[in-house]
């Protein structure tokens, strides 16, 4: 049964879901609720890196959640998870997932078009970093998370834009 290796979670606000240094092992499928991913400096300043949310607007990367380098590599993991709201979530170990990329291709070809859209939406976003001003951003962001904006804290809209809480209020007035 494959929903047996599943575990159905729920998580209150402010959760740590995966802390840097562990390693990997679990995707999560964000049900409801807002959880984050995010790196901290050297200088301890973090730096969020996506939102994970189930809205209209949600793609590939904002439903599910894990460090694909550290289940690669089975490295330890540079980014921490956290939950922003209560959460509910399906936790799926990456075992089991490797257990169903085995029972057959159909499975397979779910997992390479799963990664092949992370992969394009995390291009896509290291691309507006690149290319585009704050202020784009942030109209970006609006457009299209706009629960996201008016649900969490605005410094967590500034670490995800790459500014500071400052500059975001310069932004907006």
């Amino acid at each position: 049964m494959i929903s047996a290796s599943f575990t159905v979670q729920n998580f209150d606000k402010d959760v740590s879901l995966l802390g840097s240094g562990q390693t990997c092992r679990s995707m999560f499928y964000v049900s409801s609720g807002i959880t984050r991913s995010y790196v901290i400096d050297e200088n301890g300043r973090d730096f969020t890196t996506c939102f994970h949310f189930n809205k209209p607007s949600s793609n590939v990367k904002s439903l599910f959640l894990t460090d694909f380098s550290s289940v690669i590599r089975k490295e330890a993991s540079q980014l921490h998870f956290q939950t922003l709201t209560e959460v509910l979530a399906v936790e799926l170990p990456i075992s089991a997932i490797s257990g169903l990329y085995e029972r057959g291709s159909k499975w397979e070809k779910l997992g390479r078009r799963l990664a092949e859209e992370a992969y394009y939406h995390t291009q896509k976003r290291a691309m507006s970093l690149l290319m585009k001003t704050a202020k784009q951003r942030y109209i970006e962001l609006r457009e299209q998370m706009p629960h996201l904006v008016d649900s969490i804290p605005e410094y967590y809209v500034a670490s995800y834009l790459g500014i500071t809480p400052q500059s975001l209020s310069r932004i907006k007035s």
